[in-house]
């Protein structure tokens, strides 16, 4: 976690890209946090013929190749998976192509399946599966230029299904002309077809994963070849084409999926209904959105048997797992240990209601609790100070300058209120842009964004006194 702590500025100023490359390197190199804990016994789950520990899994996208799986398990996650892999590598679409939404706590990316190819990844996951252990899901899809979609998805399950613990076969990015395309009815028949002739007889969970841009017809469609074709599993959903109002980022327009907090409400909307179109017959795994234990048993109550994220990830950083996890358990356990394990799959039909601000109390169905804004703790920049504030923010920043602005980069908790700044007038302003948080009783905050670099100034410079009240404001991706 100090490692993250220390990296985050860093990897705030660069390129998402070359920041995921980055986080990629530090997570080969032991920079990750492991768990030291066994997971509570509620979360456990049993699917597929296999133990997951708890239901939260990573999903694919952040490890395209297959470079970190033994971290990202050691994180704490319940499972991984890697891709998306094609028959062979590909670079993807033109740069740039990934786009972050901070204030909106959501990512867009038209990566265009950029991969080494389906023999590189088999070479990692045989190396990992001699010495590695955890439940690891392989993502596949085809290549831009094939002309024969099916024996691409056949070539890739053919290579990578002896090291997979379930495949899943997505047909829903919409970074590739046409792929989309595949989601039709009779498409997905020959698709499925092919790649259980790839598979040569084994027995590997098959998973598909959809859009949620779907209309009920297609989705109705997708239901029946699920049924009838006995698959183990559909992902509901993948990144959307829709770009909800209210989008504030200055990179809202740009063309690709969108992913994060906005992708909430609608792909558990398709979760839902994808539930009752299946009868409650086919395992579902919800993603999309994905920020707190709250929404984790938001998509479980909705249908879910596992659920994955991501975007939240690039806002949170790795503590965020634990947090999920210790959070579900909270919720799971009121309503016993098996209980909440049956789906309500309630209609979830909050219109354009900021899905952060749902909470779903322990009754099964129940979505109409308000998750609170930001959580009483004490100031991290108090505790620099040598402090015991219990709820309240009284950094002397005249007394430990430096210290209480490291603090403040690293924590993601801004104590701008401070009088005098030091070393001069910006430093204030410069720990709410690293830190990406300011105090949320601090009167520079409008409309919860952080200041301008002028107000900041401006403010800071006539203060003579600390804010006694200093919370932990909203940063992107959760509460």
């Amino acid at each position: 976690m100090m490692a993250y702590r220390l990296a985050r500025p860093v990897l705030r100023l660069l390129d998402p890209e070359r920041a995921h490359r980055l986080t990629l390197w530090g997570l080969a190199h032991g920079m990750a946090p492991s768990q030291r804990t066994a997971d509570d016994p509620v979360l456990a789950i049993r699917l597929w013929d296999r133990d997951f520990g708890n239901p939260l899994g990573l999903a694919a996208g952040f490890d395209k190749n297959a470079l970190v799986p033994a971290p990202l398990l050691d994180m704490g996650f319940g499972f991984v998976e890697v891709g998306t892999v094609t028959p062979r590598g590909q670079a993807g679409n033109p740069r740039p192509r990934v786009f972050r939404l901070a204030e909106d706590g959501a990512v867009i990316n038209r990566l265009g399946f950029n991969n080494e190819g389906a023999e590189a990844v088999a070479g990692r996951l045989a190396r990992w599966r001699q010495a590695g252990a955890g439940i690891l899901g392989v993502n596949v899809g085809k290549n831009r230029a094939s002309e024969d979609a099916a024996a691409d998805y056949a070539a890739a399950a053919r290579a990578l299904g002896a090291y997979a613990d379930y495949l899943v076969i997505n047909v829903s990015s919409p970074n590739t002309p046409g792929l989309r395309a595949l989601q039709g009815r009779a498409e997905l028949l020959r698709l499925i077809e092919r790649v259980r002739s790839g598979l040569a007889g084994r027995a590997l969970p098959l998973v598909l994963k959809i859009a949620p841009d779907l209309g009920e017809e297609d989705l109705a469609d997708i239901a029946a070849v699920a049924l009838e074709q006995q698959l183990d599993g559909l992902i509901a959903t993948n990144t959307t084409v829709a770009r909800p109002p209210g989008l504030g980022g200055r990179h809202r327009d740009e063309a690709g999926g969108l992913s994060g907090r906005p992708l909430f409400v609608p792909s558990t909307q398709v979760l839902g209904r994808v539930y009752r179109l299946t009868e409650g017959r086919v395992p579902l795994i919800g993603v999309g959105g994905l920020a707190s234990g709250a929404d984790a048993y938001a998509k479980i109550r909705a249908g879910a048997s596992l659920v994955q994220l991501y975007t939240a990830l690039v806002y949170e950083g790795p503590g965020l797992v634990q947090r999920i996890k210790a959070e579900l358990a909270t919720l799971c356990a009121g309503t016993g240990s098996e209980a909440w394990r049956r789906p309500s799959a309630p209609s979830f039909d909050r219109g354009n209601e900021a899905p952060e601000q749902k909470m779903p109390d322990s009754r099964p169905g129940a979505f109409n609790q308000k998750r609170p804004v930001a959580e009483e703790r004490p100031c991290l920049a108090s505790r620099a100070n040598g402090k015991a504030v219990p709820a309240g923010c009284t950094a002397d920043w005249r007394r430990w300058p430096i210290v209480t602005t490291a603090i403040s980069w690293t924590s993601g908790v801004c104590c701008t209120t401070a009088s005098r700044p030091f070393p001069g007038r910006s430093i204030a302003w410069l720990s709410c842009v690293l830190g990406q948080s300011v105090c949320s009783s601090c009167p520079m905050r409008r409309g919860g964004r952080t200041p301008s670099r002028r107000a900041a100034r401006n403010w800071a410079s006539s203060r003579n006194t600390t804010t006694p009240s200093c919370r932990p404001a909203r940063t992107p991706g959760g509460t």
